[in-house]
């Protein structure tokens, strides 16, 4: 094995037509490993990833016939095809920066989440200006794109992310990377805004709206039948967000009665959910 002239690795590169390329893990190796580890997935660049250790290595593998390419000149002769005659030479690239750094944020969230890019954070309706109560926000798809496309705004690795880093930092990760942001409102009712490194967004996650009593909201999800139990300041909110989402109430509405209790259940002749509002205790 040798070292080699040097060459930058870029995302191109990674790409380059008729070039077995890889990103590829090799956690806890040594050195030698890890050119072993290139070698074994043929000629072409490849990057070593070690979290563990820290390490980032890039490589090119070429045929021992072959002669070494040149800076710019990253792929084999035009039609080569032919197994190597004389084996495989192994040879160090210098990092390009922004591989570096995705793999940098790649081992960050490896740390921070146990290895499964999956990240849960608690955010604050006003950060993000998501308005008092989630029941507003339930009802009106409008209002959760704009909170979404804020808190993409506000993410670390959303639009401020340069292509290259988000490409390279999705081929380091095992998993999706995926951040949870947890919404939580004045009035103390919540719901979960889901971002995707892949797709490049976020999105509501539908389901996942709860009130102040740790009930579900309807969202326009297919509701189901259940037994729901309101404040009075809170029933007359309830009332309005489930009759939006086309579902019958009767007496809820918040009109100073007390605390209020409804059970929904689907009338048989309709198919349609009815939720009955009652004194809780009645």
């Amino acid at each position: 094995m040798r070292s080699a002239a040097p060459v930058a690795v870029v995302l191109a590169a990674l790409a380059v037509a008729r070039i077995e390329a890889a990103v590829l893990p090799c956690h806890g190796c040594n050195a030698d490993q890890y050119q072993l580890m290139a070698m074994g997935h043929g000629v072409g660049q490849h990057l070593v990833f070690d979290f563990p250790n820290q390490r980032l290595s890039a490589f090119t593998v070429r045929c021992e016939d072959q002669q070494p390419a040149g800076e710019g000149s990253l792929k084999p002769a035009e039609g080569w095809r032919m197994p190597c005659a004389l084996g495989l030479v192994v040879e160090s690239l210098p990092l390009d920066p922004e591989a570096e750094e995705a793999f940098r944020m790649a081992r960050q969230l490896w740390l921070e989440t146990g290895g499964t890019f999956r990240k849960h954070v608690v955010v604050a309706a006003g950060e993000v200006d998501a308005g008092p109560s989630a029941l507003l926000l339930t009802r009106d798809a409008t209002r959760r794109s704009q909170v979404a496309d804020r808190l993409y705004d506000h993410w670390p690795l959303g639009r401020e992310l340069s292509s290259v880093i988000r490409t390279f930092l999705a081929l380091f990760a095992s998993d999706p990377v995926v951040e949870v942001f947890e919404v939580v409102f004045e009035d103390g009712s919540r719901m979960r805004v889901e971002c995707q490194l892949s797709r490049q967004r976020c999105a509501y996650e539908r389901g996942s709206a709860r009130d102040p009593f740790d009930q579900p909201i309807f969202d326009g999800g297919a509701p189901e039948p259940s037994e729901y139990r309101l404040g009075e300041r809170w029933a007359g909110l309830w009332a309005l967000n489930a009759k939006a989402h086309g579902i019958a109430v009767q007496g809820v509405d918040g009109g100073g009665r007390g605390e209020v209790c409804a059970r929904c259940e689907v009338d048989p002749a309709t198919g349609r959910l009815v939720c009955a509002g009652r004194r809780c205790g009645d």
